[in-house]
């Protein structure tokens, strides 16, 4: 109960921080709505198409992580059906349980499930952390650095949980049978998955590519709206953006994703007005549209009996 409220007040506290950030450029998302016919459609078009592919690239990190024989139809299908799921529940645990409850029901059992959702998400996390280190704009040398600077308590806070958890898990290996058993099990499905050329292949090409092209869309979005930036620091603010959302415990990040990203491009000289026509879209792009084809997915696979 404890947790829920806590949990529940992060979660009001990052609404609050990202009403009170949109509330401030209301003027500004006035003159974007009578500025809509100036908008360039055929980057916004680009965007769509990119925000499209990262489902299909997604599915091709499940498979490389999981080994499943599910086609990457019916994979892609998982990933439409979680973006809906994941809106009742914070930081993709829906979705988490969505693709858990797949893969048993198509053929690996409860343990290497789990292992293997652990992995994607993992291995996920890993490449975002090495495209945001080895992005061409350090933090430390852009206005970003404000945006960071602002988090880093958060920041702090969540690599101390982190470590924790590690922490715990090493001094309970040996305490319990049950935990060991699926930690063994976990360290071998995890060895089979790395050990798989294949399988590797598909890991690094399906996580990198999906992150590439939501930075690509992103940035797509940003020049619909005439912002003149260059890719490397558009896609720095999204690196940056994504991950301090990330910590607010919202559906997707809703609300604090908006105002991280919004704050970013106006650190690094865009002003408002662009910067939350950009924002909007890319959200509207990535998050908004796909919900309704994600019903539609999550429904179909309930009639056919894999989720």
């Amino acid at each position: 109960m404890l947790r829920r409220r806590w949990r529940l007040l992060l979660s009001l506290a990052g609404l609050a921080f990202a009403s009170f950030t949109l509330w401030t450029q209301a003027g500004e998302l006035q003159r974007s709505v009578i500025s809509l016919p100036s908008v360039s459609w055929g980057w916004l078009l680009l965007g769509l198409v990119g925000s499209a592919l990262t489902y299909p690239l997604s599915a091709l990190t499940l498979r490389g992580a999981s080994g499943t024989l599910a086609s990457l139809g019916r994979l892609t299908e998982l990933q439409l059906a979680t973006s809906f799921a994941n809106l009742f529940a914070p930081q993709g645990i829906a979705g988490l349980a969505l693709t858990e409850r797949f893969l048993e029901r198509v053929h690996l059992d409860r343990a290497s499930a789990v292992a293997a959702v652990l992995l994607n998400n993992a291995w996920y996390a890993g490449v975002f952390g090495c495209f945001l280190v080895a992005s061409p704009v350090s933090l430390r040398d852009t206005r970003l650095g404000l945006l960071a600077a602002g988090h880093w308590p958060a920041l702090a806070i969540a690599a101390l949980l982190l470590l924790s958890g590690l922490i715990v898990l090493w001094a309970l290996r040996g305490r319990s049978e049950r935990l060991a058993r699926r930690l063994t099990a976990a360290r071998r499905h995890w060895l089979a998955a790395l050990g798989n050329p294949a399988r590797l292949a598909q890991l690094i090409g399906g996580a990198a590519g999906t992150i590439a092209l939501y930075a690509l869309v992103f940035a797509a979005c940003a020049w619909a709206f005439s912002v003149q930036v260059q890719p490397t620091e558009l896609a720095a603010v999204y690196l940056a953006g994504t991950a301090l959302s990330s910590l607010v415990p919202a559906p997707s990040g809703l609300g604090a994703a908006e105002a991280a990203l919004i704050t970013g491009m106006v650190g690094i000289g865009v002003h408002a007005g662009p910067a939350l026509e950009s924002v909007l879209a890319y959200r509207f792009l990535t998050w908004w549209l796909p919900i309704p084809l994600g019903l539609l997915a999550f429904g179909r696979m309930r009639r056919a009996g894999v989720v």
